[in-house]
């Protein structure tokens, strides 16, 4: 079940602006999200030690981002 910030987030990412921020662990539930309506055209990952791991579910997450 989505929750509240969920939603919020989602209407943020349909309604972006020229750039938009977004944390890693965000990336954890809303990858799939990120994907259908930011569709960004470059990720900078901060602190990339957390997915230094391939196998961890942050790294997960950040590999299915797509680009255009």
């Amino acid at each position: 079940m989505k929750s509240e910030a969920h939603w919020a987030r989602l209407a943020a990412y349909v309604h972006a602006p020229f750039f938009t921020l977004v944390n890693d662990e965000q990336m954890l539930g809303d990858s799939l999200d990120v994907n259908l309506h930011l569709k960004p055209d470059i990720v900078v990952l901060d602190e990339a030690q957390r997915i230094k791991n391939w196998n961890t579910k942050t790294a997960r997450a950040i590999k299915r981002l797509r680009s255009r």
